[in-house]
């Protein structure tokens, strides 16, 4: 008994984190069409830009290497046709 509410338990509490840590999903619709892509939240942060100067291979126009600050943006999840641009765009 008391290892199947302990199994129970440490269940619930994994679903529980797993549901958390899900980006948030964002679902549009073309105006004036059926046409829907989802986006997903990409969070921003930090990031090393540019390329090390003794990185090998590397050109002269992968550098200075400096920090870098990205604000949160959405992304499609899916890739977008030609096609689905030009209904966007009209």
């Amino acid at each position: 008994m008391i290892r199947s509410l302990l199994f129970c338990t440490v269940l619930i509490l994994s679903l529980h984190a797993r549901a958390q840590a899900q980006p948030p999903v964002l679902e549009e619709t073309i105006p004036g069409t059926e046409q829907h892509f989802r986006l997903v939240l990409v969070p921003g942060g930090e990031f090393q830009m540019g390329s090390p100067p003794d990185e090998e291979g590397r050109r002269e126009d992968e550098g200075p290497r400096r920090r870098v600050r990205v604000d949160s943006f959405w992304m499609g999840v899916h890739e977008v046709t030609y096609d689905l641009f030009i209904l966007f765009q009209d």
